[in-house]
């Protein structure tokens, strides 16, 4: 099975779950409201046998996928573990367990991913919070989406669906913000150019995407780390010709960082149309997105 690309990841099938290859690599992140318990489901795994499930999961390979955060109280060990032979997620959160059912139908081809699952209070509001991303692998990458989920009292409780490839938890001010970040896949399935958004929580404890006009005032370390990507990007491809595709998508990866600036869309479209000309009669750059679209949505004065 292919290794997924997101980093991290219901009830839901996978046909459900997962937007089409063409439409996931385009799309601006997404952020749904679930509010959805996982049936709660009996297991063998405890707390205190901590060492003999990561052992256990460690060599069952693809049938069982383990989780830990770094620096560990063995103690009071926090954990994550999916047994896809019985489709159980279960959490180990300061000592305490609890189980839910992931669904699953026979012929659906799509697996759970806990690497990198988190398990912190995200929120702030006393609960632990874990990300676990549904995924169907074909030939090339995985796509899906992920969940983020709450451990309540005995259940574990799914709160938020986010269509994304990427997501990582950043702090700032004291608080906590995730940080989505979109790929686009060329037809081959490699990478081409990526971008980013960042959502966190309002007062009402809902999961919203911060306004691009914001990102660029509020979170400047990531924008500079976006910009000094399409710097490397731009020095690893020169002497490239305009006709070869990895040219072309540093040259688009530098469009994105100046709209990160703060550049108009109505100023680097033009460009775009440049840089896109050299492939106008094979049918265009071989990629799953449109950068027009990405452009204009990472225009501040559409924000």
């Amino acid at each position: 099975m292919k290794k997924p690309l997101i980093a991290g990841l219901s009830i839901l099938c996978a046909a459900a779950v997962t937007p089409a290859i063409a439409d996931i690599s385009s799309m601006e992140p997404k952020i749904f409201s679930v509010k959805q318990d996982l049936p709660t489901a009996k297991s063998p795994f405890k707390c205190v046998d901590y060492a003999k499930i990561k052992s256990t999961a460690t060599a069952a390979g693809d049938s069982m996928a383990f989780y830990e955060p770094e620096n560990i109280d063995k103690k009071t060990p926090s954990f994550v573990v999916f047994d896809k032979k019985t489709w159980i997620l279960s959490v180990c959160d300061k000592g305490q367990i609890v189980h839910g059912k992931i669904e699953h139908k026979d012929g659906e081809d799509f697996t759970v991913d806990v690497g990198n699952s988190i398990l912190m209070d995200l929120n702030e509001n006393g609960k632990t919070d874990l990300l676990v991303g549904f995924v169907q692998c074909a030939e090339g990458p995985c796509f899906g989406s992920f969940f983020l989920l709450e451990v309540d009292g005995g259940r574990l409780r799914k709160n938020w669906r986010i269509d994304t490839t990427v997501v990582d938890v950043i702090s700032k001010s004291g608080q906590n913000f995730l940080k989505l970040t979109d790929q686009c896949f060329t037809h081959e399935f490699g990478s081409a150019v990526s971008w980013f958004s960042i959502a966190g929580f309002d007062k009402n404890g809902d999961l919203i995407q911060i306004p691009m006009k914001e990102i660029k005032k509020r979170f400047p370390d990531q924008v500079n780390e976006y910009i000094e990507l399409a710097k490397q990007q731009d020095q690893n491809t020169t002497g490239l010709k305009n006709k070869n595709p990895a040219r072309a998508y540093a040259e688009i990866f530098n469009l994105l960082a100046r709209a990160y600036k703060g550049e108009g869309s109505k100023d680097l479209l033009p460009e775009l149309t440049r840089i896109s000309k050299p492939f106008s009669k094979s049918g265009g750059l071989p990629v799953h997105c449109d950068f027009k679209d990405v452009l204009k949505r990472l225009d501040s004065n559409g924000a």
